[in-house]
């Protein structure tokens, strides 16, 4: 549901969790390195993913 813009409240609801931040650390994580980038290109920002450590 994160990957496709639904509202974290939606999400939140649907999952049966009692608050919104509980839903997004849980199921809001990042599949691919695909998804990162296309989010950094709407942003303007270089299109590398920086290692994680």
């Amino acid at each position: 549901m994160g990957e496709n813009n639904v509202n974290p409240k939606v999400m939140q609801y649907v999952m049966g969790h009692s608050d919104a931040q509980i839903t997004m650390n849980v199921y809001n994580h990042i599949a691919e390195k695909s998804h990162v980038e296309n989010e950094m290109s709407k942003m303007n920002l270089p299109e590398t993913v920086p290692a994680v450590v």
